[in-house]
């Protein structure tokens, strides 16, 4: 038998950018330019100590309060990052590196904090050792599992976790090597990655949206690069802080690099309205509010709207209750609710122990583990598409009578797990159809690029600067609604001769502008001929380009794994795998400056 525990706890709402003068230490990312000025760390037990070749400046740091100097984004090939460091020092100290020493300490900002948008409870009671978890039926996990359980896709947490919890033991690792938090504790981290990826059908603990997905565990700001360099395909990101200034530009550029160079999905939090922001329950949270996120705001889940037995706050897909304390995020930034109250997982204080939790923190980790079964369908599906389809496929919430004072800042509407996991396979079949249906909506950018079969629309509501840019191979059909953008538009191509596009998993990036000495690859997607498809693992490859040198083939599987990889000098040339196992295949080809992708089904 289990116990049980549900635990109290306090946080402090976070008051950013707040700050007085004293020895109190505080993060802040600073450019040094010059290797030669990069100083050598020494642990001095208690903090460290710089020490750098220009003698004045080690006597200058010598004199604060200095607590970690560190590379502040390992892996990173972005031009704004990749000189960047972050220091935990006093405030006094970046003042005079500010005054008197800016052409060697550039670019100071203070790092945002990662604060755990979490909010522990003590509603109800839970009988026997296997809690209720009414929050998966709600956004359809029984069906989205019906149609896979994820086995084979990797997510990321972006923090600490314990990997010894029963319930993600052997599912979970460190991208770095580490080995995770030890002894009982279980932490913020593995509360949030159980909720996202438990093992599920193992008769132990919790059941989880992700099911089968693995799990990679890596903290912060600083985990993201090495998450998407590792398999993930997408992370969670539970944690961040408010402001009403300008946000740090180096967590912008991070998450950038990892949404456009890896092609990973990022979901964070929205924050938990006055709980973690003194300044109110409508000011922007970042990660969550930063371009390519998918920001994830909570609304409850148990029981039905106008039951006065309980608070507004627990009925189904409504938001907050009339009169504060108002504790859920709410803003233009947000994309998405999901269920975010009474939520079962693991206690934070004890692995051996589980409870419910509330927070936004544990509303994003059902979008994460949706998300992990997308993939598991269409591992070619790109971020921009994995945010379209949830979108899509959500339930419009914010048309509740009791929602409407939050209209446009809940997001697009409530997670249905089980459509954008259908969504998402019909994406990837040979003859698939999607179907848009229901869709209100008002602005936005939806994208379909992977070329379905074909695409049906019906009974949607598209207005203002809303914008639909779809393609399929065979047949788009607008059956019914109203689709009179004003600002946006609707785009709809059909083309049988389109090529699949595929984000093809990989832990090297994708060369962008903005990477390091500008360098650039001339990207192409099935501009190749592949010769027959479907086929039996063996066709004929013709190249479309010129080759430098040689051309290089690599054939994936669905879960990124290298099957085939071979030189070729020709542009025509055949390909022989005769022992694959049916199913979808993705072959690579690059030559210098030059990337290219086909897939095909293999009979």
């Amino acid at each position: 038998m289990k116990s049980i525990i549900i635990t109290f706890s306090l946080l402090l709402s976070v008051v950013c950018f707040a700050q007085s003068n004293n020895n109190y230490v505080y993060d802040y990312y600073v450019q040094i330019l010059d290797k030669q000025a990069v100083p050598e760390v020494i642990d001095t037990g208690n903090g460290v100590k710089l020490i750098f070749k220009n003698k004045e400046l080690t006597n200058i740091f010598g004199q604060f309060n200095i607590t970690n100097f560190e590379y502040a984004f390992p892996g990173t090939r972005r031009e704004l990052l990749i000189n960047l460091y972050k220091i935990k020092c006093e405030e006094r100290l970046i003042a005079i590196l500010q005054k008197q020493y800016s052409h060697i300490f550039s670019g100071i900002e203070e790092a945002p904090e990662e604060t755990p948008l979490f909010i522990p409870n003590d509603y109800g009671t839970i009988g026997g050792a296997l809690i209720t978890q009414p929050e998966l039926p709600f956004i359809g996990a029984p069906a989205a599992w019906d149609i896979t359980d994820g086995t084979g896709v990797t997510i990321g947490i972006a923090e600490s976790m314990n990997f010894q919890q029963e319930d993600i033991i052997g599912k979970v690792s460190s991208p770095t090597g580490g080995s995770g938090i030890s002894g009982t504790y279980a932490g913020h981290g593995t509360l949030v990655g159980l909720v996202a990826a438990a093992g599920t059908n193992n008769g132990i603990g919790i059941a989880s949206i992700g099911y089968n997905s693995e799990i990679l565990s890596a903290g912060g700001y600083a985990g993201l690069l090495s998450i998407a360099q590792n398999g993930g395909r997408v992370v969670n990101m539970s944690w961040g802080s408010c402001t009403t200034g300008t946000p740090s530009t180096y967590g912008q550029e991070v998450i950038n690099e990892v949404w456009e160079d890896y092609g990973v999905v990022l979901v964070a939090a929205a924050g938990n309205g006055q709980f973690s922001c003194s300044l109110g329950p409508d000011i922007d949270h970042y990660p969550a509010s930063y371009n390519h996120v998918i920001s994830i705001t909570n609304i409850g889940h148990q029981y039905e709207i106008g039951d006065m037995s309980i608070e507004q706050r627990f009925w189904k897909d409504i938001h907050l209750d009339e009169t504060p304390p108002f504790n859920a995020t709410h803003n233009v930034n947000v994309d998405l609710s999901a269920p975010g109250r009474n939520i079962a997982s693991v206690s934070s204080a004890n692995i051996a122990n589980y409870g419910y939790a509330s927070g936004t923190s544990v509303a994003a980790p059902l979008v994460t583990g949706t998300i992990g079964l997308m993939f598991s369908v269409n591992p070619c599906l790109f971020p921009e598409e994995i945010e379209s389809i949830l979108k899509l496929t959500s339930y419009k919430n914010d048309l509740i009578t009791e929602n409407l004072p939050y209209t446009g800042r809940i997001g697009a509407g409530r997670l249905r797990s089980d459509k954008a996991v259908l969504m998402a396979k019909e994406m990837n079949a040979t003859f698939g159809t999607v179907n848009v249906e229901g869709c209100i909506t008002n602005r936005w950018y939806y994208v379909l690029k992977t070329a379905p079969y074909e695409i049906k629309m019906t009974n949607n509501l598209v207005s203002d600067d809303a914008t639909f840019d779809f393609k399929a191979k065979s047949n788009i059909e607008i059956l019914s609604g109203d689709y009179t953008s004003v600002t946006g538009f609707i785009d709809l191509q059909i083309d049988s001769t389109i090529g699949e596009e595929c984000n093809v998993p990989t832990t090297s990036p994708r060369m962008s502008k903005k990477m390091l000495n500008n360098n650039e690859v001339n990207e192409r997607v099935a501009v190749s001929k592949l010769y027959p498809n479907p086929n039996n693992g063996t066709f004929e490859i013709t190249f479309a380009n010129v080759i430098n040198n040689s051309l290089q083939v690599e054939v994936y599987d669905i879960y990124g794994k290298v099957v085939y990889r071979g030189a070729e000098k020709t542009v025509n040339f055949n390909v022989s795998i005769p022992n694959l196992s049916a199913g979808m295949y993705i072959v690579k080809l690059s030559t210098d400056g030059y990337t290219e992708t086909i897939k095909f089904i293999k009979q």
